[in-house]
């Protein structure tokens, strides 16, 4: 399933569009990089900004007293601590894109050496230490690599040069070499994993589970010639996984590079989910371990918000051994979503930047920004979409004290900053679109092992068995922008809007009362009731967007060969209702041919793993 952003752009209509975004209040962004010169790498989130109707604002930050704080959104390529922010002044919405403290996961080095994991190389950056493992573990070979910039090469311990000189893009580190690698055709490749971290403490983390980016050695691999770093490294002149000849065959027959991998290993007789487990549990465990380090350096910004200011977005690269062990190479901060090797991966990148800013509350303009009215909008999320338990809250010991342990999940024991965690996790839960939660974990896994809660702590387990509780009580509405601050803005934008139109149909006239809640949601999408003479066909007029009729629409004189494609009605002639197919086969039974085939289509896309449902 893929989600896609509407911009409403026809000729016809192009200067009304114009009008009407000037109308619209724009949440401002602010891209920094070091080199001014580089601001191509952000080409794919810009674009979707502007989708957004967002405006971009210049920032002199050259000093602390230089940088104003007319933004709601800065989106840096390197680390954040070389910008001379004042945290203190920053506002409850304003959002930057790197988390204090990452550099313990997204620098190699660093998360090479200080992490103990199955799935992480071990990695050296004293010599000595080196050289004594390496003289205990003969039958192991080392690759040296830079701290920060691309560039490996497999040399002999006695060659490597493992300086320390402070400048993280010339010093050199050593890590074990992963011998016999999984191949696609006689390639060598890695697999990478787009990761958003939304919050730390609680932590929730996604990973982009549409599909893989891969990358292949631009030579097939030679086990007994390592004289040429083509063949066993990803280096610039690599082939891109969507020009990779196997792959390349799935994709122009409208597959994805994740299809094409789990092709080729169910070809090989392998399991793919026995890839896809591993790839969630590595970036579970390592993020989980870091996440003393974030919140240790978060609180030395003394931002005026916390850790709510903070997100990160990364890619973890990965690679295969032949008996599908999952290995980290590492991870990168600022992952580029340039297609400088294939004008293929634009749509690809510019789904991954939408479904990013999307899933961190970025979906449009002042209005649409979930980061702007998170503390106000009860509409969308109240208070019955967060609670749970109520066989428990509401008795004792909980409904008379919270000083039980067993009462932190009711909603009156809560403090007001666990429940804006919630809030967020909920916003976050409704527009996931192409990610897939990691931590916590989905909820099956969790039910079905019990281990993750090991060693979580306090507010881990507290969010991860409140979303074990929300799986049994979720709660679906729908956001409407709705506060009294922004009230006097909101008539404004509205009547700037061109207005959608409903009509509502009922025999008897005077029982309209019946259309009550759906005219009170349509009116705060800022729709307009239209009147229609239903008397003949020849006195309706289709100018209208959604007919909502009480009885058949068969009742009706429709002419519906009239009927523009945008235009709907709430009834299906010949209307049934639908048992679940997953629990009852006997839906197939007499099916038409396309109710069939769309049924079979729905069961196949759940198992390939796009959560369609």
């Amino acid at each position: 399933f893929n989600l896609s952003k509407f911009v409403w752009d026809s000729e016809e209509n192009s200067e009304l569009k114009c009008e009407i975004q000037e109308a619209k209040p724009k949440l401002k962004y602010w891209l920094y990089r070091e080199n001014s010169r580089h601001y191509h790498v952000f080409e794919p989130i810009e674009t979707v900004l502007k989708n957004f109707n967002w405006e971009r604002t210049e920032v002199d930050s050259s000093t602390s007293a230089t940088i104003h704080y007319d933004w709601d959104l800065l989106w840096a390529f390197e680390y954040i601590r070389q910008i001379p922010l004042n945290y203190s002044k920053l506002k409850h919405y304003q959002r930057i894109n790197h988390i204090p403290g990452n550099v313990h996961l997204v620098l190699k080095s660093y998360m090479a050496t200080n992490t103990d994991l199955k799935y992480v190389p071990k990695a050296f950056t004293d010599i000595e230490e080196l050289t004594e493992y390496a003289n205990k573990h003969p039958e192991k070979r080392f690759v040296e690599k830079f701290k920060a910039n691309r560039g490996v090469s497999l040399k002999k311990v006695s060659e490597m040069n493992l300086t320390d000189t402070n400048n993280i893009y010339e010093d050199y580190f050593a890590q074990e070499y992963v011998e016999d690698p999984f191949l696609i055709n006689g390639h060598k490749f890695d697999l990478n994993i787009f990761v958003v971290i939304t919050s730390v403490d609680p932590l929730r983390v996604y990973y982009y589970g549409k599909t893989y980016h891969l990358r292949f050695c631009s030579k097939p691999y030679d086990p007994n010639n390592f004289d040429d770093v083509d063949t066993y490294a990803i280096s610039d002149s690599h082939i891109p996984g969507i020009q990779f000849p196997f792959v390349e065959t799935l994709i122009n027959n409208s597959y994805s590079a994740k299809d094409a991998v789990h092709t080729y290993l169910k070809g090989k007789g392998l399991d793919p989910q026995i890839v896809d487990d591993q790839i969630e549990d590595c970036i579970r465990k390592i993020i989980l371990m870091k996440e003393p380090k974030f919140i240790q350096a978060i609180k030395a910004t003394s931002g005026a918000h916390g850790k709510n200011h903070f997100f990160e977005f990364v890619r973890f690269d990965f690679i295969l051994d032949s008996k599908l062990q999952l290995y980290l190479m590492e991870v990168n901060m600022s992952p580029n979503l340039i297609p400088y090797k294939s004008v293929g991966y634009k749509t690809i990148f510019d789904n991954v930047a939408f479904n990013v800013l999307s899933l961190v509350g970025f979906e449009g303009s002042l209005n649409g920004s979930r980061v702007r009215n998170v503390l106000n909008d009860d509409l969308f999320c109240q208070k019955d979409c967060l609670t749970v338990l109520p066989e428990m809250c509401l008795k004792k010991p909980c409904n008379e004290s919270c000083d039980n342990s067993e009462c932190d999940l009711c909603f009156n024991c809560m403090d007001e900053f666990i429940i804006e965690d919630l809030k967020l996790a909920y916003y976050e839960h409704m527009r996931i679109g192409d990610f897939v939660r990691v931590i916590p974990p989905s909820n099956e896994s969790m039910m079905s092992d019990r281990s993750y809660f090991t060693g979580l702590s306090y507010k881990n387990d507290l969010y991860a068995r409140w979303c074990l509780e929300m799986c049994k009580t979720f709660n679906l509405s729908k956001f409407i922008w709705d506060s009294e601050e922004n009230s006097e803005l909101k008539c404004e934008i509205q009547e700037a809007r061109p207005k959608l139109k409903y009509w509502l149909y009922r025999k008897n006239s005077r029982h309209y009362h019946v259309f009550k809640t759906i005219e009170t949601v349509l009116k705060n999408f800022n729709w307009e009731r239209t009147e229609v003479d239903s008397s003949t066909s020849a006195t309706i007029h289709y100018d209208w967007d959604l007919l909502w009729a009480f009885e058949h629409s068969g009742s009706i004189p429709l002419n519906y060969s009239k009927l523009k494609h945008y235009q709907r009605i709430n009834h299906i002639p010949g209307n049934v209702h639908l048992e679940s197919m997953m629990r009852d086969r006997s839906y197939f039974t007499g099916l038409s041919y396309k109710n069939d085939l769309y049924a079979r289509w729905c069961l196949e896309m759940c198992k390939s793993n796009r959560h369609f449902s």
